[in-house]
């Protein structure tokens, strides 16, 4: 089997629409930023949803390019990162926020670590900034002593702005300071219990995108690139099947869709934006009426 046919692609419609979205999401940005900066939002919040929403458009571009090459398990790699984004976006922008543990019956706990610090957005926002300075000391400090890293581990050390670690630990306290430095993200919690606390759908979203996704992310996905015959002759994929390029494709918009919506909920965009969002919403869902009638 060569996988090598340029006409092995999804239907040019479902990438008409993706990136009509973006061009719209990318025209509008000005309006969005007005909006973040003059609105009722914390101002560092502002900051931090404006740089998301960036990184949002950027792994979405991405994706759509490396899709339009045939390339759906990397872009896929991309997309998992990309709801990684939009969790981010709704941690920081949602009012109100309750972080929760869930055992393996769904039993859920709430994770209380300072009940004198209320998590507000603008402490989730110094939280979220905090936690990558956090992250960059920790790696600093881990190899600072181990040959061949000393340098490199030095300079990362350096980089860390001890201004920007008092800012954040006046606002979060000790006991979040100390939490976050060893936690698995910026919210105390894992992804898994992140995406939970945060509810529908982004819960929803965890396990449909996250599992299927990580095999790519961790090299586990051996039979998306070479084909075994009956003789055990070894054929290559150089080119994802059409399938494949429409599932992550569908995922990707959604992801973009789901960046959109998320500031619609949280911010005051105005009605032109909204009724934009709903338009492409109510496009792409005519689309896959339409692909599951073919």
């Amino acid at each position: 089997m060569n996988n090598d046919d340029t006409s092995q692609l999804a239907p040019q419609p479902y990438f008409d629409i993706g990136w009509s979205m973006l061009r719209y999401w990318m025209s509008a940005r000005r309006r969005v930023l007005s909006a973040l900066f003059d609105g009722n939002l914390p101002a560092r919040s502002a900051k931090v949803a404006a740089a998301l929403n960036v990184r949002a458009c950027r792994q979405y571009k991405s994706s759509l390019s490396l899709l339009e090459d045939a390339q759906a398990e990397n872009a896929a790699v991309i997309v998992r990162s990309m709801f990684e984004t939009v969790l981010a976006m709704e941690f920081v922008l949602r009012e109100r926020f309750t972080p929760f543990e869930f055992d393996k019956t769904g039993k859920r706990t709430r994770l209380t670590v300072d009940a004198g610090v209320r998590l507000t957005r603008d402490v989730r926002s110094a939280m979220y900034l905090g936690y990558a300075s956090m992250q960059q000391q920790r790696i600093g400090s881990r190899h600072k002593r181990r040959p061949g890293m000393k340098r490199i581990a030095a300079k990362m050390l350096r980089a860390i702005d001890p201004r920007i670690m008092k800012d954040v630990e006046h606002e979060i306290g000790p006991k979040w300071r100390q939490k976050l430095e060893k936690a698995p993200t910026y919210s105390g919690l894992s992804i898994a219990n992140l995406a939970r606390s945060l509810g529908r759908p982004f819960a929803n979203w965890y396990h449909l995108v996250y599992p299927f996704q990580s095999d790519h992310v961790h090299a586990s996905d051996p039979s998306e690139y070479i084909d075994l015959g009956a003789d055990g002759e070894i054929s290559e994929r150089w080119r994802s099947h059409p399938r494949k390029i429409i599932g992550t494709l569908e995922t990707s918009i959604a992801m973009l869709s789901a960046t959109m919506s998320t500031f619609d909920r949280h911010v005051d965009m105005g009605v032109a934006i909204r009724t934009a969002i709903d338009g492409f919403h109510n496009r792409y869902q005519e689309l896959l009426d339409d692909s599951a009638c073919e």
